[in-house]
């Protein structure tokens, strides 16, 4: 079992078990494990790392993905989101989300481009409480941009949708406590404040 995705100040070594019939997989940085990732038995993290592993076993589908997000600093005093997503599916210049992509008009606020489309990517989320060492909650979710003109912005608005399809069909949690009564949503959407 790998360690809880977290905020830490002293390195420590994942240990994986693999036998003649499994191994265990990762990548780091956000991607998701293939049957051709590196097989992965010990990993020494000594800084910020996102690590997504899986278990393949020979003529057999491959577990479920873990991921893992270990921070080296201390915990902040607010509540904190890790958001995980295959880089390329946020990053990559033709099809990435965050980029203009090749059909982007030239002028402002470039229709067209990747950050205008109605496209959701699956990622996760792992959800923090305030100087928490250990998460409150962590999800599969559907990503997308969110927002008008602010799309134009470095730092995008975002939505998480939970969707059975992705995990679960909505998350049942206190994220505001001002407004305890609100506990189950299908949506959360993190605002740049454009």
């Amino acid at each position: 079992e790998l360690p809880e995705s977290g905020f830490y100040t002293d390195p420590f070594t994942v240990s994986l078990t693999s036998d003649s019939l499994s191994v265990a997989r990762c990548e780091l940085g956000g991607k998701l494990p293939t049957e051709t990732s590196p097989v992965v038995t010990t990993l020494d993290i000594s800084q910020t790392t996102v690590l997504r592993c899986a278990t393949f076993r020979t003529g057999a589908l491959p577990s479920d993905v873990s991921t893992r997000t270990y921070i080296f600093e201390s915990a902040p005093s607010i509540a904190t989101a890790f958001i995980t997503a295959d880089p390329n599916s946020l990053f990559d210049p033709d099809s990435g989300i965050y980029e203009e992509g090749p059909n982007a008009s030239p002028e402002e606020p470039h229709y067209g481009a990747n950050y205008w489309l109605d496209k959701t990517i699956p990622a996760e989320i792992t959800f923090f409480e305030p100087s928490a060492q250990t998460p409150a909650f962590s999800k599969t979710v559907g990503y997308e941009i969110f927002g008008n003109y602010s799309r134009t912005n470095a730092k995008k608005s975002f939505a998480l949708k939970f969707r059975k399809r992705y995990g679960d069909s909505e998350l049942e949690y206190k994220i505001f406590p001002e407004f305890p009564n609100l506990t189950v949503f299908k949506d959360l959407v993190f605002r740049n404040n454009g």
